[in-house]
């Protein structure tokens, strides 16, 4: 994703996070832009849509790259994200956690019940993943731990992050700076997985294959062997 439209992609989609970021800072210490839907976290807000999107985004790429590659992982990530798109927009977890939270076994808080609701839809999601990955070839497997690795991130964001909102929300000054590390990196880690699917869609990056310097990458997605005057020789050039 150094180059090329995948390059092209992430740019535009870290530089719009940025400015959603920076309007919410504004909106909340100097008051302009005066519009609410500036309010990070804030429920159909300008970042809540664009989450929204880029989750949308990421699994049909990865419903694409499943059907035309032929990697069950692909698919078992497709619907993970589609999980995470409706529990995220009808607020399943923060229903799951207070109903926990009342339940005849009651949990410490709606906030742990949330945790319990998370670890329970990874369990599920996890079993799916590790089968589908096991059935998937080598490619489709490295790709997998790359959004596996991305996923963490994002979960780190939207979970740990956001837990730290909770315990600090109302005892601490400057609470929003919580709220813009919080949304923000979620978006901005959502923006990496988006642009990664497009290149391994729509640009033909395969991890762990072309980036192992033995194989290029053309323009059209097919690879071709490196020019032989770049392999002859150890001494001679070498290929980043």
């Amino acid at each position: 994703m150094r180059r090329g439209p995948a390059a092209v992609l992430l740019v535009m989609l870290l530089a719009l996070v940025g400015a959603l970021v920076s309007a919410y800072l504004g909106h909340r210490l100097a008051g302009w832009p005066a519009e609410p839907g500036f309010r990070l976290g804030r429920e159909w807000g300008y970042g809540e849509v664009l989450f929204a999107v880029q989750v949308a985004w990421a699994a049909g790429l990865l419903g694409w790259v499943a059907v035309r590659l032929r990697w069950p992982v692909m698919a078992a990530w497709a619907l993970g994200f589609v999980v995470v798109l409706v529990d995220d927009r009808l607020m399943l977890h923060e229903r799951a956690g207070a109903w926990l939270a009342r339940s005849p076994a009651p949990v410490a808080g709606p906030a742990i019940g949330e945790l319990v609701w998370l670890a329970g839809l990874a369990l599920v999601l996890g079993a799916v993943l590790l089968a589908a990955h096991l059935r998937s070839s080598p490619a489709a497997r490295a790709a997998s731990i790359v959004l596996l690795l991305l996923t963490v991130a994002l979960a780190g964001f939207g979970v740990l992050v956001d837990q730290l909102h909770v315990v600090v929300e109302g005892r601490a000054p400057h609470t929003y700076l919580v709220t813009a590390v919080e949304e923000g990196g979620e978006l901005a880690v959502l923006s990496v997985i988006v642009a990664y699917l497009f290149a391994v869609a729509c640009d033909g990056h395969r991890p762990g294959h072309d980036m192992a310097g033995t194989r290029a990458v053309a323009p059209s997605g097919m690879r071709q062997p490196l020019p032989a005057s770049l392999t002859r020789h150890p001494s001679g050039p070498r290929v980043r």
